[in-house]
Order: structure tokens, then sequence, then C-alpha cells
């Protein structure tokens, strides 16, 4: 739109442009919060870095034992007490202080995330300022231009033909302002792309974390199954000869969610074997645990069950002796506990056994 403006200021009078001091304010403040902010958040995430780095360590290491006093060098005695620090026997709790530092990571992360929300609104801000200013000068450009044509043309032809002028250059100056606005969309695009692409990259580098830990965690399903064969091989090879499948066993194969457990693809046995098969399957996953440390698995184990479907005295011993014998080379603490009424011979003493081997002559239930 175009304005015809009366002119009465001497002809040596020049034109200023519209003062605005609120919103040249409002733009000079909002820079200086998003500047202020990026120094804000680039602080937490050195904070979180360090932080994270800090937990890695605490995770990594406990307690550091000490062999000699720091300073004087004099030996430490070893007389440690349980939740203790091995040098001034002051309380430490490892959990408390990975706590604190969990702590310390959710709420920097919290301020950072509100942060960059808050940094987002402030540079939208910053362009809708911008571009108000933009629109308003190049407004005042086209008023401060028309005001000097208008001051050249003192007769009334020549405004004549200034008036078809101007209804030409309406649509001109129209034009400069639809640039003017556009202009602003244009900045606006342009910072959305960079972001765009500082996101697509943080994107590429989580899918790559994503996709080292599937396969950190697919190879380690793959050792625990492995370890879980190995085992359970072992308790069938050592098994008395009742089963020709568990002599010549070399594969196991199962599925939690099919309930299905096979040896060498057979799945069939008699029922003291199936008894015999399922008992070993359980202890073999305990033990695979006891002996690999990234075995997320409880270390331990409840049965009472080894004696059931028409099992033997024999054979029921011989997986009690095989218990045992992997018990004691069995690399981190863990607890088995079976029920049984036909105990091995050597292994019914009370260092292994708990409570008395109740008879038709010592029952459970004694009355008075």
């Amino acid at each position: 739109m175009f304005v015809v403006l009366l002119i009465s200021a001497p002809l040596s009078q020049k034109l200023e442009p519209p003062a605005n001091p609120a919103r040249f304010k409002d733009l000079n403040e909002a820079e200086l919060e998003r500047l202020d902010s990026i120094d804000f958040i680039a602080s937490l995430e050195k904070k979180l870095k360090e932080l994270e780095q800090s937990h890695d360590v605490i995770a990594q290491m406990d307690a550091i034992a000490f062999e000699f006093c720091p300073s004087c060098f004099a030996p430490i005695e070893h007389d440690h007490v349980d939740g203790s620090c091995s040098l001034c026997k002051s309380a430490y709790d490892h959990s408390r202080t990975e706590q604190r530092v969990l702590k310390l990571i959710n709420e920097y992360s919290r301020q950072r995330e509100n942060s960059l929300i808050i940094q987002k609104s402030r540079d939208s801000i910053i362009v809708k300022l911008k571009a108000e200013i933009d629109a308003t000068t190049e407004f005042w450009r086209q008023a401060s231009r028309h005001y000097k044509v208008a001051l050249r043309t003192p007769t009334t032809e020549l405004r004549l033909e200034l008036r078809q002028l101007n209804r030409e250059a309406g649509y001109a100056y129209r034009q400069l302002e639809e640039l003017a606005s556009k202009k602003a969309i244009v900045t606006e695009l342009a910072e959305l792309s960079q972001t765009r692409e500082v996101l697509e990259r943080e994107i590429d580098q989580l899918r790559v974390i994503i996709e080292s830990e599937e396969r950190r965690n697919h190879l380690q399903k793959a050792k625990s199954a492995e370890r879980i064969e190995n085992e359970v091989l072992d308790f069938l090879k050592r098994d008395l000869e009742r089963q020709s499948t568990f002599v010549s066993a070399n594969r196991i194969s199962f599925a939690f969610d099919g309930d299905r457990l096979a040896v060498n693809d057979e799945s069939f046995f008699s029922a003291s074997s199936m008894v015999y098969l399922r008992n070993s399957f359980l202890a073999g996953f305990m033990y695979a645990a006891a002996n690999e440390a990234t075995f997320l698995h409880p270390r331990f184990l409840l049965m009472d069950t080894v004696e059931d479907k028409g099992m033997e005295p024999d054979r029921s011993k011989n997986f009690q002796r095989l218990l045992y014998d992997k018990s004691k080379k069995a690399i981190s603490e863990h607890q088995i506990i079976i029920a049984t009424s036909m105990i091995a011979e050597e292994l019914d003493n009370p260092s292994i056994t708990v409570g008395a081997f109740y008879t038709h002559e010592n029952r459970t239930l004694k009355l008075q």
C-alpha cells in the first residue's frame, strides 16, 4: 500500500527514522540473554560430562584398600569391618555415593533441557523482533523516498505525472514489503536447517550407540547360552548310563517362550531322565551365572524335585555329588538348597546338611 504524504515541512528539513527504542531494547535484551544462556548451557554440558566421568569411575572402582598409611607409611592392620573404609574405618556406602552422583546428573540434565526449551523460545522472539524492525525500516525508507520526490515536484503538471508514477511504484513498494517479510522467513528457515543438521548428527550418533548396544547384547546372550549349554552337557555326560542320548549329547537347545528343552533336537525321554534333564538345566543356569561376572542371573538355586518320577537312589546321589563338586569350583559366592530323602553318604555331614533326617520313626511333626 502506498501512502500520499501532505508536505508542510521546510525543504531543508531532513526526516529521521521513526524512534522505536522499545523494540531495539527488547532485541538487545533478548540477544544478551541468548548469549548468557549459551554460556550457561555450555557450563551444564561440562558439568554433566564431568559427572558422567565421575559416575563411570565410581561404577568401576570401589573403596581403595591401602596396605600402608599414605602419611607415615606404617603398615595398616586389616581388621576390616563391612561397610567401612579400610584406612580410616569411617562408614562408607558405595551405593549412596553413586546415588548422589546420579541425582546431580538428573538435576543438571533437567536444567539443561529447560534451558534449551527457553533458548528455542528466545531464538523465535529474536527472529520476530528482527523481522518487525526490518519491515518498519523498509516502510520508513519508502516513505522517505516519496517525501523526497514530493519536494522535487513544484508544478501541478508534474504532480499529475507523479500520481501515475506513484500508482505504478505502489505495486513495487508492495513487493518490497512482501520481500522484507519473506526475508525473515528465509532467515528462520536457514536457522531451522542448521538445527536440523545438528539433530541429524545427534540421531546418527545415537543410532550408532544403539546398534553397538544391540550387538553387545546379542553377543552377551550368545555367550551366556553357550556357557549354559556347556554346563548342562557336563551334567548329562557325567550322569549314570541310563539314557543313551545323554552319553552322546553334543547340543542343548532351549526356548523360554515355548518352554522347550531338547538334547540333540530330541525332547522326549523317560520320566526319570526328563527330571534329570530339567534339574541339570536349572543347575547349569545357576553355575553359568556363578562362573561369569557379566551373567546377570541370581546365583541361587532351590530344588525339591530331584527324586520325582521314579528317580533311582544311585542316580540321585550322583547328581548331588556333581552339584557339590561344581559348587566347590565356582568362582563366586552362591547358594544351593535341595531337598532329598536319599542323600549321598559322604555329603551327610553338618557342614553341608541342615536339619535332621526324617524317617517313619523320626517324623517332622511330633505329637505329645
